[in-house]
């Protein structure tokens, strides 16, 4: 049975990371494309995913402060695979085999657990992604394993036909309010209008800061989720 979603994990994108998240519980064969332009929230979402599929099983390649296994135009096929196999505590592959040889080792993986591919940022020459499209993602859907590659971009993907393209939008003012009103949920004492205004004003077109307030917001008061007790005097002084 696939655990529920856990709402907190990402305040105001429930429905961006439900998306993902779907094509992850199929357990097969995929490509995920998060795109979006500077600032727009993208590492927000694919931390929560990662996060998430890392809870659910999965086997993700690590993901910090905001960078997966890096793709440029300046890549070649050798560092992406020593990259990779490194990211996936594979061993390594030496050339010529390169890719060819890395599949047969990310596939009997994917046999054992289920593996995520995070490949942020994503802006690989022409030359490397027809590789990757003919001998990762070629052969992985021929194998039928849940192997998912997550390529995070700022434009449309190039070179590898996505299962699911989402763009990520900064998100609206309503949408941060709801969302620091739910991370300010049973605090005390409680978030003022005034407050909350100061911080949907900060936090509006500036995703990171937002995802930094609804995680302190919680831990902002020193009696977060229950009523302060009153103080008693000391012992004596009664």
């Amino acid at each position: 049975m696939t655990p529920p979603v856990r709402t907190s994990a990402l305040p105001g994108r429930e429905a961006e990371l439900g998306r993902v998240l779907a094509v992850l519980d199929r357990r097969a064969p995929a490509v995920v494309s998060i795109r979006g332009a500077r600032g727009s929230g993208k590492s927000a979402v694919t931390t929560a995913v990662v996060a998430e599929a890392a809870r659910r099983g999965w086997c993700v390649t690590p993901y910090v402060d905001g960078r997966g296994v890096r793709v440029s135009g300046w890549t070649s096929e050798t560092a992406l695979c020593q990259d990779l196999a490194g990211a996936l505590e594979l061993p390594a592959v030496p050339p010529p085999d390169t890719l060819r040889g890395l599949v047969p080792l990310l596939l009997g993986r994917a046999a054992e657990t289920p593996v995520l591919v995070v490949l942020d940022p994503y802006a690989p020459s022409t030359r490397l992604a027809s590789l990757l499209r003919r001998h990762v993602l070629g052969r992985v859907r021929g194998s039928g394993l849940p192997v998912v590659l997550l390529v995070v971009t700022r434009g449309r993907l190039q070179g590898l036909p996505a299962d699911l393209e989402l763009e990520v939008l900064p998100p609206r003012e309503d949408g941060v309010a709801c969302a620091l009103q739910a991370a300010a949920q049973g605090v005390v004492p409680p978030l003022g209008d005034d407050e909350l205004a100061a911080y949907v004003a900060a936090a509006r077109g500036r995703p990171r800061l937002l995802a930094s307030l609804t995680a302190l917001l919680p831990l902002s008061r020193p009696g977060a989720g229950h009523e302060l007790p009153s103080p008693r005097p000391p012992a004596g002084l009664s």
